[in-house]
């Protein structure tokens, strides 16, 4: 599958934003200054200003002359934003979030909500977190339906610690927490506490 934008300015308040999947027309929108929009990105991990409806303001051009981003006022918060062109839509449709049931076994590896994570299985970050790094395969994913993102997740068992650096200056990041540290953080990070 593929998508392609076509970008046509028809004069300094209007630009036409076509959308082709697979050759065909899937949106072919014209965006007026001073109208309502709907800021609606085609890329799912695309989350900024999404769902808010907008007046456009004015468009930005590239050095080349391109129009590449819509000025626009956010009417639930009132302020001014930027926003692609391409992200823009007339209507506003419903994107259901794709439920993650606690465990779903899709290949080999199993999928974890946060919640449901196995006290032996850490994320990169939270192995980094420990000084530590793995040396396996990732053994399952933890998931995210909020962010709709997935994370790999290693045993315990199967890392070794990081190498130390010489003459290293300041550090920003804490990199000796212990095991029971780190769960104490998700379990804080899952109930909602800071």
């Amino acid at each position: 599958m593929s998508m392609h934008y076509e970008i046509k300015v028809w004069n300094v308040n209007e630009v036409q934003v076509i959308l082709r999947i697979d050759q065909k027309i899937d949106r072919d929108l014209i965006i007026k200054v001073g109208e309502t929009y709907w800021v609606q990105p085609d890329n799912p991990l695309k989350r900024k200003h999404r769902g808010k409806q907008c007046v456009v303001k004015g468009f930005i051009k590239d050095d080349l002359g391109t129009v590449e981003a819509a000025e626009v006022y956010l009417l639930g918060s009132k302020r001014s934003a930027k926003v692609e062109i391409t992200d823009l839509v007339q209507e506003l449709k419903e994107e259901p979030l794709r439920p993650y049931p606690n465990k779903i076994v899709q290949g080999p590896e199993p999928r974890y909500n946060r919640e449901n994570v196995p006290d032996i299985l850490f994320t990169d970050s939270e192995l980094k977190q420990m000084g530590k790094v793995p040396i396996g395969e990732a053994e399952a994913f933890v998931v995210y339906a909020d962010q709709k993102r997935e994370f790999k997740l290693y045993n315990i068992n199967a890392t070794r610690d990081r190498k130390k650096q010489r003459n290293v200056g300041l550090r920003l990041t804490k990199t000796d927490y212990s095991i029971q540290e780190i769960l104490d953080k998700r379990k804080r990070f899952n109930s909602g506490e800071n």
